[in-house]
């Protein structure tokens, strides 16, 4: 469950529980609890009215005509995908594409695809204040207002304030991390027992009453802790006991100590090359690249429970490639 933000404050542009309540509705799969839910929130501002009527009209205009004449509707992470691949191609995208492209990223359940934009020069994306918690059984994913993806552990718990000129959030638990880069702007967890601070990156912060764990799988993270601060880099694991130095170790395969997130993947910016590793862990499937400079192209993504064939459709419409599955390889080419 997520606490510390009102129904009512929440964005029309967010992955969240309102968007997810209001697209149940549309789908005629709310109950009459939800749909009561729904109505009041409704009431609340003329916001979020405007809110319901802008998700309302996206989801009407993204409906497509299957061949058997019945109403089918195209995954989100398509939508964006198209209007990345026209920015890649500098073709005019509209600034209605791209609302339609933000509003849809908030739609796909169990999927979500950030948008890309090459070139653009934007400003530190700082973050909103927030809190979330999981329980003891419960696994939960949150997307920051920066665009960083974080999957939380059960017993979780993590706090975002709102800082003029950093991006900060403060955890207790264990907590994964895919780290939107910004130069401008680093990214730290704090934590009882010590801190990581990264540009953009990878990695998963485990902190309990014995000390700190940073494992990192791609990118580096410069972790502090008893006033010593050491470098970590992918594949390497650093743990600092509470009162001692941090000291960094590269077993040799760091995969077991994230097999607590199950099937969830998340990329950002991430090389098609490393991609097609991770896939192949996750299915047991081998997967080839055709040439080298596909395998530099990068990918933006996070997935839930998806099958093989969803992520890599969603991957190849992401790098402008065409992705195919024969006897159980699958093949990226151009």
């Amino acid at each position: 469950m997520f606490y510390g933000e009102a129904p009512h404050e929440l964005t029309c542009y967010g992955f969240n529980y309102v968007n997810k309540l209001i697209i149940r509705s549309l789908q005629q799969r709310a109950t009459s609890r939800e749909e009561e839910e729904l109505r009041e929130w409704r009431r609340v501002t003329p916001e979020n009215e405007r809110c319901y009527r802008e998700v309302e009209a996206v989801w009407r205009a993204t409906a497509v005509v299957s061949e058997g004449g019945a109403e089918a509707r195209p995954r989100a992470a398509e939508i964006v995908s198209e209007a990345e691949t026209a920015s890649r191609r500098r073709k005019p995208i509209a600034s209605r594409l791209r609302q339609v492209a933000a509003v849809a990223a908030a739609l796909v359940i169990g999927l979500l695809v950030s948008e890309i934009r090459p070139g653009l020069q934007v400003e530190p994306t700082l973050l909103r204040a927030a809190e979330f918690v999981t329980g003891p059984n419960e696994l939960a994913t949150a997307k920051l207002s920066d665009g960083t993806v974080v999957r939380l552990a059960p017993s979780t718990r993590l706090r975002v304030e709102e800082r003029a000129d950093r991006r900060e959030v403060w955890l207790d638990g264990k907590a994964f991390f895919a780290v939107t880069s910004n130069e401008r702007a680093p990214f730290t967890v704090r934590t009882r027992a010590g801190e990581a601070l990264v540009l953009g990156t990878r990695f998963e912060v485990d902190v309990n009453s014995t000390g700190l764990r940073v494992v990192v799988v791609e990118g580096k993270v410069e972790v502090g802790a008893a006033d010593h601060r050491v470098e970590v880099g992918a594949g390497e694991v650093t743990r600092a006991f509470r009162g001692r130095p941090p000291e960094v170790s590269r077993p040799e395969d760091i995969r077991p100590l994230l097999d607590w997130m199950g099937s969830f993947l998340a990329f950002e910016n991430t090389p098609l090359r490393q991609v097609a590793l991770e896939i192949e862990d996750r299915y047991g499937m081998r997967v080839t690249i055709a040439d080298s400079v596909l395998a530099q192209r990068t990918v933006t993504a996070w997935f839930g429970d998806e099958n093989p064939e969803a992520v890599l459709r969603v991957i190849c419409r992401i790098t402008d490639t065409h992705c195919s599955i024969r006897d159980g390889v699958a093949s990226i080419e151009p």
